[in-house]
């Protein structure tokens, strides 16, 4: 009986959460002395004479009110130890709101665009040809395990442009601090005193290839339809989709940032920071942010709670987008190949790529893309 009484007793409990009926309401104080009174009455006589027989009046008026005397105490006693957690608890969550909105405020504050603008002359100076760009210093800024700061690195890679690359602690973003705009990848241009700075990888990519492209693929990059949807996609689809599945829990999501353990130059309490604050700041712009603009693409929350939805992508684009060839270009590589590879690259390491590798037909086309840029690296490293 008394185990009987304990299952109805957690029932009606977990019932009162689902409904929103705090043990301190009426109703749920209630519900809670009842049930406490089955307990006691049922040690006594029989359940259904508890409630319908002749001790269910004089009987049960004075063990409900005992019972909810009792209950009251062990209520206060039990909040007593549980406000400070909740108050840390409370001033927690407060802070990762607080900094998530404010980096979501400050990502709004310029464009690309607008950032550009005042720099066009040295842009176009720096960027008169392949010499001019040969001659300058690059420097990328960007996150290792970005997707957008993927596809630059694959681009500049490919491209056999020299740069060096500065790791941006993502949480404090002190290397960019001084920039207005504030999200990576952005790229630095320096030659004889003239600086200019780009950011946006699709910027970025745009501003570099009339330098590097041949004539046809400079034509394709900006005017065939295929090449334009499966870049779209890449932005708009498949990076996504990949923040989401990175961030579908808190624990995923601090394992997103294991990365970041190799930069030495990155203080360890920053490191510590990282995780306990920002994987809590990148699951909620997962949920609230990215989740939202898939779903005006037409995922629904059951696609997007499974990561069989990104494998199915993927697959898409092995079967639509490379239709049998080595590359989407053809024989070699065009930009939708780059730029794929560069977002997949990002995420070596992490259990979203492995599973690409395990449940999808992605493999044979990663291979020759990761030999044709371990060919590059070697290539750059006798120049």
């Amino acid at each position: 009986m008394r185990a009987a009484v304990s299952g109805a007793r957690s029932m009606v409990t977990r019932a009162m959460a689902v409904h929103g009926m705090g043990a301190s309401s009426r109703k749920g104080a209630a519900l809670v002395a009842n049930m406490s009174l089955v307990g006691r009455v049922g040690s006594v006589v029989p359940a259904s004479r508890a409630f319908g027989g002749r001790h269910s009046s004089a009987t049960i008026r004075r063990l409900s009110a005992e019972a909810g005397s009792g209950a009251g105490k062990a209520a206060k006693k039990s909040s007593s130890r549980r406000w400070p957690w909740v108050v840390a608890g409370l001033v927690g969550a407060g802070g990762v709101a607080a900094v998530y909105f404010r980096r979501l405020a400050k990502n709004k504050a310029v464009s690309p665009e607008e950032f550009h603008a005042p720099q066009a002359e040295a842009i176009a100076e720096l960027l008169a040809d392949k010499k001019a760009l040969d001659a300058s210093k690059v420097t990328l800024f960007a996150y290792s395990a970005c997707p957008f700061s993927g596809k630059v690195r694959a681009f500049l890679t490919y491209h056999s442009i020299p740069f060096n690359e500065v790791e941006v602690e993502p949480m404090f973003k002190s290397e960019i601090a001084d920039v207005p705009y504030s999200k990576v990848p952005q790229l630095t241009l320096a030659r004889n005193g003239l600086q200019a700075r780009l950011v946006d990888s699709d910027a970025i990519v745009n501003y570099l290839a009339p330098l590097v492209l041949s004539a046809p693929e400079l034509h394709a990059l900006n005017n065939d339809p295929d090449v334009l949807k499966w870049r779209e996609w890449t932005s708009q689809h498949l990076v996504r989709l990949i923040v989401v599945y990175i961030n579908q829990s808190l624990a995923s999501a601090v394992a997103g940032y294991d990365y970041i353990e190799r930069f030495d130059a990155i203080p360890w309490y920053n490191k510590l920071f990282l995780k306990v604050v920002g994987a809590p700041v990148m699951f909620l712009v997962s949920k609230f942010v990215t989740r939202s603009r898939l779903a005006k693409l037409g995922y629904t929350d059951d696609q997007l709670d499974s990561v069989s939805t990104l494998h199915a992508e993927i697959d898409a684009f092995v079967s639509q987008g490379l239709a049998g060839r080595d590359f989407h270009g053809g024989d070699a590589p065009d930009i939708v190949d780059l730029e794929i590879y560069g977002v997949i690259h990002a995420m070596q390491g992490h259990a979203v790529h492995d599973g690409l590798l395990t449940h999808t037909g992605i493999g044979a086309w990663l291979a020759r893309m990761e030999a044709l840029f371990t060919a590059r690296a070697a290539l750059a490293l006798q120049a």
